[in-house]
C-alpha cells in the first residue's frame, strides 16, 4: 500500500466542512504543522478545539517544524529560482534537505 500526504488549509472553513473532505478523501491522521495552532478569528481551529471535536478515528498530531517560515541564509544559491515569491523560495530550499518529520508522519500512519 501507497502512503499519500495530503495538505489543506482550514481558511475559514467550518469545523464539519472540514471534516467532511478529511472523510471523503479517507484521511484518518491530521497533522497540524502551524507554528502556532491557534487563531483568534476562527476559534474552531484552536488546536484545544480541533482536539475535542475530531472523532476517535482521526488522529491529531502537532509537528510545528514541518511548518512555519523558512530563511535560505545570504549569499547561499538556490535550485528553486523559479519561485517568484521569496518565501516559497525558501521554504522549497528548506525541503530539499529535510525529511525526517514526513517519515515520522508516514511511518506511524502504516
Amino acid at each position: 500500500m501507497t502512503n499519500h500526504i495530503h495538505t489543506v488549509g482550514h481558511s475559514t472553513r467550518d469545523f464539519d466542512e472540514m471534516l467532511a473532505m478529511l472523510r471523503n478523501n479517507g484521511i484518518t491522521h491530521l497533522v497540524d504543522v502551524r507554528s502556532f495552532p491557534s487563531s483568534r478569528k476562527f476559534p474552531q481551529w484552536n488546536q484545544s478545539a480541533i482536539i475535542d471535536a475530531l472523532p476517535p478515528d482521526i488522529e491529531y498530531r502537532w509537528i510545528p517544524k514541518l511548518g512555519g517560515r523558512r530563511h535560505t541564509p545570504k549569499g547561499v544559491s538556490s535550485a528553486n529560482g523559479a519561485w517568484q515569491v521569496k518565501a516559497f523560495r525558501d521554504y522549497a530550499d528548506y525541503m530539499e534537505d529535510y525529511s525526517g518529520d514526513f517519515v515520522e508522519v508516514q511511518s506511524n500512519n502504516s
